[in-house]
């Protein structure tokens, strides 16, 4: 759990960072206008620093029984790939405090046209750390080319897109300029999330074959996985809110504030990267028969199946009254997240309704797998 939470939280630091420099590279008259403490970018360099390290510690914990603490302490640190790489990484997070306080005004950081070049190379040291910490995933461990490629794309394509939504959503001060921000920020995101699937099915192809994805979900990583699939369909819903009914409300000049409804797809990413930090503390299953025979099924899947899994049979489908009813509820629950705003009902109605697809969605699918 706390190695779950170190990890979203190192996706949100690195998020914040990039959104943070990507933002003071566009004009003023296509943003609006924010405001951000230094103190914000200082913790998310720090958080980045302190939770890198996460992989190493798991290292540690197993090898000090057999080695002693301060050996198992100094040889992952200091000799191996994963302690080195988080050397790296604390020297860039150095270097990227100094750049961000140049930045530092007497009530905190404001974004201006100015000290383009510096925002570059600030971007160019995120990208190195992104890099680092793509090379120690399980997907890198796996395929040097593919898996490499694809986890960078994938993670890359994310900061930019979930960056700028959060540095916009949290710490935006004003609508002004708010369409203008859409014009260009709606495009950018829909080539990263176009990236982000094509990475992502280069992912899964690195670690199961896409025939085997509905077995994945007897056993704990396929539950994380599945999960996180689901609530990217309720984000595709407030991408749909924020990127085109939020920009035709805004251009028929009707009072609407923008950031809630921007919050509330930053809470969804979030939760996809709670998600994904859940996969990344898994072992990918190259062998599932093996994963359920050694550890059995995943808690999640006995709440809905109590009966014995048997490694060799695979997981079908068999819909019934109970899991079509859930998903006609759920069909009906995403479609009020979105008239939720045509209707002008509070973001946390839409919110709400998405959580609520996600959880019915996923007691659908559970009640419906045959074995």
């Amino acid at each position: 759990m706390i190695y779950t939470l170190g990890q979203t939280l190192l996706y949100v630091s690195i998020c914040i960072l990039l959104g943070h420099f990507i933002l003071q590279l566009i004009p003023i008259d296509k943003k609006p206008r924010v405001y951000m403490p230094t103190s914000v970018l200082m913790t998310s360099l720090i958080a980045i620093t302190v939770f890198s390290y996460f992989p190493a510690l798991d290292i540690i914990l197993y090898l000090k029984d057999r080695v002693g603490w301060t050996d198992a302490l100094l040889s992952v640190t200091f000799v191996s790939s994963v302690g080195q790489v988080w050397i790296l990484i604390t020297l860039i997070c150095i270097i990227l405090g100094f750049i961000s306080l140049i930045h530092e005004k007497k009530k905190g950081v404001f974004y201006h046209p100015q000290g383009k070049s510096i925002s570059i190379i600030a971007m160019m040291f995120i990208l190195l750390l992104v890099i680092l910490i793509c090379w120690t995933s399980h997907a890198a461990s796996i395929s040097k080319s593919i898996g490499f490629i694809s986890q960078t794309v994938h993670f890359v394509c994310v900061t930019v897109w979930v960056g700028i939504m959060l540095v916009i959503g949290w710490w935006g001060q004003e609508a002004k300029h708010f369409r203008s921000f859409l014009t260009w920020y709606h495009p950018v995101a829909t080539v990263c999330v176009v990236l982000i699937v094509a990475a992502g099915f280069g992912l899964m192809k690195v670690v199961n074959s896409f025939e085997a994805y509905p077995s994945t979900w007897a056993i704990s990583y396929g539950q994380s996985l599945l999960i996180k699939h689901l609530l990217i369909i309720p984000l595709f819903a407030f991408a749909f809110i924020n990127g085109f009914l939020m920009k035709r409300r805004l251009s028929s000049k009707s009072i609407t504030n923008p950031y809630p409804w921007m919050r509330a797809e930053s809470i969804i990413i979030i939760l996809i990267l709670t998600a994904t930090a859940a996969l990344s503390q898994q072992a990918p299953p190259h062998d599932i028969h093996s994963v359920l025979s050694h550890e059995g099924p995943s808690p999640l899947f006995t709440l809905f199946h109590q009966g014995v899994v048997q490694s060799d049979i695979p997981l079908t489908f068999g819909f019934n009254v109970t899991s079509i009813l859930l998903f006609v509820i759920a069909i009906a629950l995403l479609v009020s997240s979105v008239v939720s705003f045509k209707r002008d009902y509070s973001s946390l109605v839409s919110l709400s309704a998405s959580v609520l697809f996600v959880i019915t969605s996923y007691s659908a699918i559970m009640l419906s797998i045959t074995y």
